[in-house]
């Protein structure tokens, strides 16, 4: 999320529409501008200072500033929202944590629950006339839990897929108000809170948007003993912890793709951490994912070594297998391995010439496996000088 939390600005001066704003990365799609609050830029007591300003008292939750937004029943509806852009686009059918925090502010009368952030592709910029943006935000604040804190910060969280292309983010009220969208918190003073209309604002800072790390443990496989494999699923996404279980036989437990050397076989559990720095609340922050790895005592216990020659062995990366079928089974795919367990060949066999030129000088382990999907073979080839 581009300036999380609104410390990035051009200038002193109040988030704007979407012709230009001061506050980098933020405006406000339906209203002319304002509602931005800067101990750096105003102090600490005044009208948009921090933590002291015209609207209540609240230190930021990170920095030094923060924004709001208002919603209110007058002339049948009035809003204003804040709309950022993500720092990377979202992509299709991949789940995202959302988290955001939220404070009333001193003045208000009145507090609600149905706070919410909708994912476009486009900003929603729109006249400046406060028209309520009646959209289905994918995360929202549950409905009826009331959001009455003036001291704290309040996290609002949730999870969803995104549909791809999402590139902005706006977060505020999305129905028309109505009495039963509200609740009174009693007197708070006379700026924008006067109780002869349901009116209330509320502090933003802190947006996070971030990608859900699923736990994949991977393919089941077999192996023979003194062999490996690699497990799990490459990653490279920051803030994501991995764990398995049981540790023996594993190269690393807490890396997303160990190389697997169990004595026996072994199911192993993957659990995975999505950033718990940052109050990562989803569903999804936590999963788990199982694989077996079956361990076999040696080429021996292969039933049928359907493989009765390769050749040549050494030779450039190109090989030619010579098969035998001593009880008719046909074979069904080939895969080839390097000496640290990447698989990197797996293909129908349906030649008898495979090709591994683009891989560097060394020993390969070749198995052979059957339409039933067992293995009937396995040998070893040798691309380059020994």
């Amino acid at each position: 999320m581009l300036n999380y939390s609104f410390e990035q600005h051009g200038s002193c001066a109040q988030i704007g529409n979407c012709t230009g704003s001061a506050v980098g990365d933020w405006w406000e799609p339906t209203w002319n501008g304002g509602n931005w609050f800067s101990n750096p830029c105003f102090g600490s007591s005044a009208s948009f200072g921090v933590p002291q300003n015209d609207l209540g008292y609240q230190y930021a939750r990170t920095g030094g500033c923060y924004a709001a937004f208002t919603t209110d029943t007058a002339n049948q509806g009035q809003a204003d929202y804040l709309t950022g852009i993500l720092s990377d686009t979202l992509k299709t059918n991949i789940k995202y944590c959302v988290t955001f925090y939220v404070s009333l502010m001193d003045s208000e009368w009145w507090a609600i629950s149905r706070i919410g952030a909708y994912f476009t592709q486009d900003s929603l910029c729109g006249p400046n006339s406060l028209t309520p943006l009646l959209y289905t935000p994918q995360i929202e604040n549950q409905v009826n839990k009331f959001i009455t804190d003036k001291i704290h910060w309040v996290p609002i969280s949730g999870e969803f897929q995104a549909a791809g292309g999402e590139k902005y983010i706006t977060i505020g009220d999305f129905h028309k108000t109505i009495w039963s969208d509200y609740d009174s918190v009693g007197h708070g003073g006379f700026i924008y809170g006067e109780n002869t209309e349901i009116q209330t604002a509320y502090f933003v800072d802190d947006v996070y948007v971030r990608e859900l790390t699923i736990a994949v443990a991977g393919k089941s496989d077999s192996l023979c003993l003194g062999d490996s494999v690699l497990i799990g699923k490459d990653t490279t996404i920051p803030g994501v912890s991995f764990h398995w279980s049981p540790a023996i036989g594993l190269s690393n437990p807490n890396i997303a793709q160990p190389m697997a050397s169990p004595t026996v076989t072994t199911t192993y559990t993957l659990t995975v951490i999505n950033d718990s720095i940052h109050d990562c609340n989803c569903a999804d922050s936590v999963t788990k994912d199982m694989v077996t790895i079956s361990v076999c005592s040696g080429i021996n216990e292969i039933t049928y070594n359907s493989i009765s020659n390769i050749y040549p062995n050494p030779s450039s990366g190109v090989f030619t297998i010579e098969m035998k079928n001593e009880d008719g089974r046909m074979t069904n795919r080939i895969e080839v391995f390097n000496v640290l367990g990447q698989k990197v060949l797996a293909k129908p066999l349906l030649s008898h010439t495979i090709n591994i030129s683009n891989q560097p000088d060394g020993v390969y382990l070749i198995r052979v496996f059957s339409n039933e999907g067992l293995p009937i073979g396995q040998s070893k080839i040798v691309k380059g000088e020994l």
